[in-house]
């Protein structure tokens, strides 16, 4: 017995199959459909087999799990009040179920991981853009509109100015990171994550400037959520959390932020997520196996 289990990204969809227990079979990567659903259909007829006892999915943006409805596709611009949910099991004939990934990867570490008996609890996950979800006793915290945590859409500089680009979307996302590093070094590729830690490896200068300014950017906003949540422990999800030297810095950005406040403002826990990157893929099993 086993389920197909989906994190649909902005850039990549990863799959995996996995055993009733949360074990992972077998996974890969394919590249995000972005255009039409023609072509995200094409993808999901790879993925999906008749032997599938069901199908799991992680996705990138604000849905209503309760309805199987994706709300705002995010980088699937395509997917906008869509019966996610319906539409597959219409399609392949076996039950499916939807949650936003960053609550994926917050089910994932209060069932198994870190933020298991921890009372009020987050986890940031970083990706295309960045998402959140809050955990309280256990429970994930949804909002009166399903769109708790979509931290994406917090505004940070002059939206009158940048319209978009004022969002933090563009100041977290890991994709502008890199694509910082490539215009300050003048580089004629483009660059990825294994890349830019190899330059801060090699203490190169434009790379260090840039990812301080980043780790600082996120302490800022990290103050704020605490000052909103107060939540105990940070869970750090994504990819780039399974770089040691990012969660370091990031530390070390929050004290140096947190000595400038002038209140006494209590400070998260900040630690990776236990599955990392395969958080969301155990976190959207969960979701299957416990929805109501």
């Amino acid at each position: 017995m086993s389920y197909c289990v989906m994190d649909i990204g902005g850039t990549f969809i990863k799959y995996a199959d996995m055993d009733v227990d949360g074990k992972i079979l077998s996974q890969d990567k394919i590249k995000t459909p972005l255009t039409s659903f023609d072509e995200f259909w094409s993808v999901m007829d790879q993925l999906i087999k008749k032997e599938h006892e069901g199908i799991a999915v992680s996705f990138p943006g604000p849905v209503d799990a309760q309805r199987g409805i994706v709300i705002e596709g995010g980088s699937l611009r395509y997917m906008k009040q869509f019966a996610f949910v319906e539409e597959m099991q219409k399609r392949y004939g076996i039950p499916c179920s939807l949650e936003n990934d960053a609550r994926c990867a917050a089910l994932a570490e209060v069932w198994q991981g870190n933020l298991k008996d921890i009372a009020i609890g987050m986890v940031v996950v970083f990706g295309t853009g960045i998402g959140s979800s809050l955990t309280i006793n256990g429970e994930v915290f949804k909002g009166a509109h399903n769109f708790s945590g979509e931290i994406s859409c917090l505004i940070t500089k002059d939206i009158d100015t940048l319209g978009w680009g004022a969002s933090f979307h563009h100041d977290a996302g890991v994709p502008f990171l890199l694509k910082k590093v490539k215009d300050a070094k003048q580089l004629k590729e483009d660059i990825d994550g294994k890349a830019l830690f190899a330059m801060l490896e090699n203490q190169d200068e434009n790379a260090w400037r840039i990812f301080k300014e980043y780790c600082g950017e996120l302490a800022k906003q990290f103050y704020n959520m605490q000052c909103m949540f107060d939540p105990q422990r940070i869970c750090i999800g994504g990819g780039i959390s399974l770089q040691p030297l990012f969660i370091s810095e990031l530390k070390k950005a929050m004290d140096e932020f947190w000595a400038r406040i002038p209140v006494n403002v209590p400070k998260p826990e900040i630690m990776p997520c236990k599955f990392h990157n395969d958080s969301n893929l155990l976190g959207s099993l969960y979701n299957f196996l416990h929805k109501k």
